[in-house]
């Protein structure tokens, strides 16, 4: 028996071959080319090594004598054709015109059949395709399913191995494209599409697979022709694992878009409930206090008063705080739009916080244009200014410096900026900063009071009001926040318009 080297030489033989080949050895079977392995439909395994007899179950009965003959005499080219019907793996005889050789290769005598289609029997269209030698490369290692059908009756010609894998019946079980499909619709339409298009791209469709699951895929199907004869030539991308993952995140996203929801909901309404006890707690302590209704009696509990003001004024502080940034994020921060001058709004944040900085010997200096009339809430501007101001007057040290400023740019957009010389922030600080509650976790900052809303409650303010936040830090040297409007919310003091007719928001 030839060993396995025998079957490189043969593949390098014959396997480029355009005919049906055979090679039998001492009435053996040792070989068959792809072209023969596909006509047949079978593997390699299948077919050989085998008695030459074994072979007989491909031929029509009437020819099987005539071939066990051929092989039991010394046959040349010249006296050994005949015609034989080969039975196809479709399940039809074909009559081809057969001719031996007898050859010697390594000292083993060796017959070559080769099967010539005969003239009046037309190369079915399967066949003709694979006498392509770069198609059938292609077909064969595909790791997409393709599929060759009829066009218009989606009878199914051909499909190779990642087609027959996907949809888990053996060749020969599915005689129609379209009883694939779980809804055949998609498949006739696809066909009907083509009667007048030469392809389709990326049309989706579903398959029932494996086991009876459906599978989403992508098509992409071809219109050939082949010996005068339509043919559709499909290829399928699996991307139900693809769809499944972006639906996946969208179900996430929807679910994290609801809990955020509920959680400013959640936040504004507790919000409203603590004020009012707020209001009354900071109220009873002012009338201890001042000493209103007369002298309490004893010091000490003056002092107590005191500190309860004092607290419970941070609460109210907190709590208000955290409604406004639970309104913005629930987008029911509302806003009364005007042109006014920002230097007076900004003038009165800076004297409220200025008893606080000159307590620590803290500069507060401010460089504006007072020719620039904006366009914006004033009393979220003004919350603005003083988020940036306490902090920065928090996280300065002593002799400290902190400039307020309020310019034109060269592109015409205006910016308010708050710079100080304090502790500074890297660049990891910088982005715990600004996400709510993200206090920067120091020696310093333990030691001051806060939420850690005033970064994040800025940003969301000033994109409310259409501008950008801004921010740029250096650990040790200081700390500048930018909040800039476009210019379509800059004018000139000279030409403020009478009705102020702009957009609220960019």
């Amino acid at each position: 028996m030839p060993s396995s080297d025998y079957n490189t030489k043969f593949a390098a033989l014959f396997d480029g071959d355009s005919h049906l080949v055979l090679v039998i050895a001492d009435f053996q079977l040792i070989y068959a080319n792809d072209l023969m392995l596909n006509y047949l439909g079978e593997n390699q395994s299948n077919i050989y090594p085998a008695d030459s007899e074994d072979f007989h179950r491909y031929m029509r009965a009437e020819d099987r004598k005539d071939f066990s003959q051929l092989l039991s005499v010394e046959t040349s080219e010249a006296d050994s054709s005949f015609v034989v019907g080969l039975l196809s793996k479709q399940g039809r005889y074909t009559n081809f015109s057969v001719q031996t050789v007898s050859v010697t290769l390594d000292g083993q005598a060796l017959t070559v059949f080769r099967f010539k289609r005969c003239r009046q029997e037309k190369l079915s269209p399967q066949d003709l395709l694979h006498t392509n030698s770069l198609f059938k490369q292609v077909f064969k290692l595909s790791p997409d399913p393709i599929a060759i059908t009829r066009l218009g009756t989606g009878e199914l010609v051909d499909g190779n191995s990642a087609f027959w894998n996907l949809v888990g019946v053996g060749q020969g079980d599915v005689a129609n494209m379209f009883d694939l499909w779980a809804d055949d619709t998609a498949g006739r339409l696809m066909h009907q599409e083509l009667v007048t298009k030469s392809s389709i791209y990326n049309m989706p469709g579903t398959l029932k697979t494996r086991g009876g699951i459906y599978r989403e895929l992508r098509f992409f199907a071809e219109k050939i022709q082949v010996e005068e004869e339509d043919l559709v030539l499909i290829i399928g991308r699996d991307v139900t694992d693809e769809l499944d993952r972006e639906r996946e995140l969208q179900r996430n996203k929807e679910f994290a878009e609801v809990a955020s929801r509920s959680k400013s909901e959640f936040l504004a309404n507790m919000s409203h409930e603590l004020r009012t006890p707020l209001n009354a707690i900071i109220g009873f302590s002012e009338i201890l206090r001042d000493e209103i209704f007369g002298p309490i009696g004893v010091e000490k509990y003056k002092d107590y008063a005191l500190d309860i003001h004092h607290s419970g004024q941070h609460l109210l502080d907190i709590v208000n705080d955290i409604l406004d940034l639970s309104k913005v994020e629930a987008g029911r921060l509302e806003t009364e739009m005007a042109v006014i001058d920002p230097a007076d709004s900004i003038e009165q944040c800076i004297r409220i916080v200025s008893n606080k900085a000159s307590n620590n010997d803290i500069r507060i200096e401010m460089a504006y244009n007072e020719n620039i009339r904006l366009k914006t809430d004033e009393r979220l501007l003004k919350q603005i200014v003083l988020n940036l101001l306490s902090n920065a007057v928090k996280f300065t040290s002593v002799n400290g410096q902190i400039v307020v400023s309020f310019q034109y740019a060269m592109d015409g957009s205006v910016t308010l900026g708050v710079a100080d010389n304090g502790i500074g922030m890297t660049p990891d600080e910088i982005r715990q900063a600004i996400q709510p509650f993200g206090q920067v976790d120091s020696v310093y900052t333990r030691r001051i009071q806060g939420t850690g809303l005033g970064l994040p409650l800025v940003k969301a303010i000033a994109e409310k009001l259409g501008a950008r936040f801004l921010l740029d830090s250096t650990k040790g040297e200081g700390t500048q926040v930018r909040v800039v409007w476009p210019a379509v919310y800059a004018y000139d003091k000279a030409v403020v318009p009478d009705d102020q007719s702009l957009p609220d928001t960019i």
